[in-house]
């Protein structure tokens, strides 16, 4: 028998669209390329290991890198307040360009020094030129002085913008010279996501897919078992389906 005609024997056992164990064969109509979720912030911006990056203080607080508190390394940024009120540091925006429309999730996690307070981290959006189109904050939490808080938002990025930068909000009630660490922070494309990863690397990678004609449907299929396999369109290929969704695992019959 040959390959194609074993292609063909398979159609007879082709089951409904998402059937665990099911086999299949199909028509390669595109190859899509992979796709990644990264940090995009600095090094430095991210986790303050061999400075503060571009982050300032803006209102109400000083800003130092530190190494009384880390999560991630041995260092760690911190803020003290120069009195009671919201104090709030943030990157610059230069760096980060963002597509409008698009979704994204900015992280930073927090630990108070001697005093717990709420928190939270926010984005904020410009023009290809600097100029200031609004900002959203996540939900406000509370840091510890035993351990690390995280704080998370998602937004989409507003129709004009080009530019993001990220900042984390404290609210010190006690007065001056309350101080409070950040680290672990990142900004990434789309989300809602939880989990940090250095700036400049990547959280997830989506595994190389093709769009196939299966039984005349149009079905996305993972290639991700078979890497050293280069899809190409018009090829035969046959598969079958596990708890991972499609797999190739002939990979091309004609």
């Amino acid at each position: 028998m040959s390959t194609r005609d074993l292609a063909k024997a398979l159609k007879s056992n082709i089951g409904p669209q998402g059937v665990v164990g099911q086999d299949w064969w199909g028509v390669v109509t595109a190859v899509n390329a992979a796709t990644t979720v990264t940090n995009m912030l600095s090094a430095a911006d991210a986790s303050f290991e061999t400075s503060l990056g571009t982050w300032t203080h803006q209102t109400n607080c000083t800003i130092a890198q530190s190494t009384a508190q880390a999560l991630d390394g041995t260092h760690s940024m911190a803020l003290t307040s120069t009195a009671a009120g919201l104090m709030y540091a943030q990157t610059t925006y230069a760096p980060y360009s963002v597509v409008a429309g698009a979704t994204y999730t900015a992280i930073a996690s927090c630990r108070a020094a001697v005093a717990w307070e709420t928190f939270c981290v926010g984005a904020q959006w410009f023009t290809a030129v600097g100029g200031f189109l609004g900002g959203v904050s996540g939900p406000s939490v509370n840091n510890t002085t035993s351990g690390w808080t995280r704080a998370v938002v998602t937004a989409a990025a507003p129709a004009t913008a080009a530019l993001a930068l990220v900042l984390v909000q404290v609210n010190p009630t006690g007065g001056a010279r309350e101080v409070h660490y950040v680290d672990c922070c990142a900004l990434y494309h789309g989300g809602p996501y939880s989990a940090w990863v250095p700036g400049g690397s990547n959280l997830t990678a989506t595994p190389n897919t093709v769009t196939c004609t299966i039984n005349g449907t149009a079905s996305v299929v993972s290639c991700r078992y078979l890497a050293a396999y280069t899809p190409t369109v018009s090829d035969v290929v046959v598969g079958r389906r596990d708890v991972h969704g499609d797999y190739w695992s002939h990979g091309k019959l004609a």
